[in-house]
């Protein structure tokens, strides 16, 4: 178990990974297209309502599914706290499923924002049994999540794979350790930026992450 990391960069630490905005589109898009040949189930999101709504279906039915969220800052500080103190929550509660969230691939990174305002933490990602149950989270920005325990922006839980592909981590605080993106099982970094994350009251590159 533990973080495994390709092009990753730490904002204001050791490095700061730059690529083209252009190539990364058009492997998004590439990507898209093969879930929908897959035969995953796609899901369009465009407001808070929506996007709720539909990771609760995601997490209550079974097969593959992507769900790819519309431009935009999704504010989630009223929004109740769900499992693990969560604003946000979606589960695989069965193996060899896969379920991708991804912001439009058609736009950056830093246009797709779920903001949790420090009400707690963004989102809990539960994947249930082995490696062969997959959650992805891709092309988005995580920012503003807090918790008093550990994992302020996303917390993983139970044995599933968890990959963060072209996400930003920024300004997320826990006060124990982890405060972007911890729990347990193996996760998988590509392309993702860490900005202003602190841990126990300061900036943190080694308290980022928890293995």
């Amino acid at each position: 178990m533990g973080s495994n990391f390709k092009g990753v960069g730490f904002m204001g630490f050791a490095i700061r990974n730059r690529f083209a905005a252009k190539s990364v589109g058009a492997a998004l898009l590439a990507f898209a297209v093969a879930h929908a040949a897959s035969g995953a189930t796609e899901y369009n999101v465009s407001t808070l309502e929506e996007l709720t709504n539909t990771l609760n279906t995601v997490s209550g039915t079974s097969g593959d599914a992507v769900v790819t969220i519309a431009e935009g800052t999704y504010d989630l500080s009223t929004m109740p706290k769900m499992h693990s103190s969560a604003l946000l929550s979606v589960a695989v509660t069965t193996t060899r499923r896969k379920v991708t969230i991804q912001g439009d691939p058609a736009v950056s990174r830093d246009n797709v924002v779920l903001d949790a305002g420090r009400a707690g933490r963004v989102m809990r990602l539960y994947a249930y049994g082995d490696t062969s149950a997959v959650i992805t989270l891709r092309n988005l920005t995580i920012k503003n999540g807090y918790t008093t325990g550990e994992c302020g922006g996303v917390i993983t839980e139970n044995w599933g794979r968890f990959n963060f592909e072209n996400c930003v981590f920024e300004g997320n605080q826990a006060v124990r350790r982890s405060s972007a993106a911890g729990g347990t099982s193996d996760r998988y970094f590509t392309n993702c930026l860490f900005k202003r994350n602190v841990c126990g009251g300061t900036y943190s590159l080694k308290g980022s992450l928890f293995n």
